[in-house]
């Protein structure tokens, strides 16, 4: 708020407006700052995006991601299948003949209640090479406190204990965890056998296999079965077409959305660094590549169905792609994902702005060094703005109390002056 002096000089505003000049170097260091951390905000999100399109050049580099295969089994009541890796196209004729079983008991003794006692003392188990003993205190000894005790033992890692309410009372079963002949549960007592522990059995192409489990991934390299029900079925494995498209089509996305950051920020807080031009020039030269390695070494992304738009957008047509893999499969993979193919060139370009000591991170090196500069300089002009202040106020309170000592002698002179001409009258 402005204070008006007894002279009517406005000491405070005059100061205020002459150190709204003086301030104007700080106000331009002021907005240099607030670009610099522009820039750096920018840099973030660039990096960010391209982050995000290195991911999607690293499954293409890797064949385990972009090469997936899928099984398909001819009847999925009998079989479920999976594929994880494999290196050929495969069929098989599969017949399941008996599904793996767990081991289950049950106590002969009934209780009539849960908390009945079994008695106190050591109950020893073992099955599957795991052996482990639960002891029970008198007093805590019921039915209850030994299935929990199976339960919850630390060294038990093979067998369930449940209570079951039959028709005339409850008994406590056991069940081994995994199935399979190697899994017989062994302990004291007398016990119905409700399951035994049995090997599935199957033949694959005529050659007849005992699994221990319904589950079975060691059978056919790359392949995991999923036993259902006894019959035969006709297995297929192949590329699995949607899931190569799928990693393509994120990969163009990627593309699109990284050009797009790159046009918003060179017209925006990138504008006139040159950046993103340079940035853009990179990345379009690799897919110019010269894949050395492939069979054919002419091949380019463009072969892949990837084009060109004339905005500069990366489309990509499904129809050639796949196209290409009922050509040679093994060709695109080794294109893709080759030592040397286009996934890891790729991606080494893009590695070069966002690694530390690269593009990305020595620039926002430079303006961080900027920023320090800048506000080293602020806070000298703010040290100097302080001592302008108290100059300006100095020189300004004494112009006040000047102008109070001249209207204070003017008023006298105009006092004597009336009272001398009252006298003459």
């Amino acid at each position: 708020m402005s204070s008006i002096s007894g002279s009517g000089l406005d000491v405070q505003g005059i100061v205020s407006q002459l150190m709204n000049i003086e301030r104007a170097p700080i106000r331009a260091i002021d907005r240099k700052i607030s670009a610099a951390e522009n820039k750096i905000s920018a840099l973030g999100s660039l990096s960010s995006q391209i982050s995000e399109l290195e991911a999607s050049a690293d499954k293409l580099k890797d064949v385990s991601t972009l090469g997936q295969f899928s099984a398909a089994s001819s009847d999925e009541e009998v079989l479920t299948a999976s594929a994880s890796s494999l290196e050929v196209e495969e069929s098989h004729s599969i017949q399941v003949e008996v599904l793996a079983t767990q081991h289950r008991i049950a106590s002969t003794t009934v209780y009539t209640s849960t908390e009945d006692s079994v008695g106190a003392g050591t109950y020893s188990y073992s099955t599957g090479g795991n052996e482990f003993s639960v002891s029970l205190e008198e007093g805590e000894e019921s039915l209850t406190a030994l299935s929990n005790a199976i339960n919850r033992s630390p060294d038990n890692s093979s067998i369930n204990a449940s209570i079951i309410h039959v028709d005339d009372g409850y008994r406590l079963v056991l069940s081994s965890k995994e199935s399979g002949s190697d899994n017989v549960i062994t302990t004291a007592g007398d016990w119905d056998q409700l399951s035994e522990a049995r090997d599935a059995t199957i033949i694959v192409d005529g050659l007849t296999i005992h699994p221990s489990s319904n589950k079975v991934s060691d059978v056919i390299p790359g392949v995991t079965l999923n036993l259902k029900s006894t019959g035969t079925v006709n297995l297929t494995t192949g590329a699995d077409k949607e899931k190569m498209v799928e990693t393509l089509k994120e990969f163009t996305t990627n593309y699109n959305k990284l050009q797009s950051t790159l046009k918003t920020l060179n017209e925006g807080d990138l504008k006139g660094e040159g950046l993103s031009l340079s940035i853009d020039t990179a990345i379009r030269n690799s897919f110019f590549q010269s894949i050395t390695g492939t069979e054919d070494n002419n091949k380019n992304v463009f072969n892949f169905g990837m084009t060109f738009s004339k905005d500069g957008s990366l489309s990509f047509n499904e129809s050639t792609f796949e196209d290409a893999i009922d050509s040679d499969l093994y060709g695109m993979l080794d294109f893709f994902s080759g030592d040397d193919g286009f996934g890891e060139l790729f991606s080494a370009t893009l590695e070069s702005f966002t690694q530390s000591g690269g593009v990305l991170d020595t620039r926002k090196t430079g303006y961080n060094s900027s920023i320090s500069r800048l506000e080293s300089q602020a806070d000298r002009l703010e040290t100097r703005m302080d001592k302008i202040n108290e100059r300006y106020l100095k020189t300004y309170s004494e112009l006040d109390s000047l102008m109070i000592q001249m209207n204070s002698t003017s008023t006298n002179i105009i006092q004597s002056l009336s009272n001398l001409t009252n006298n003459n009258n």
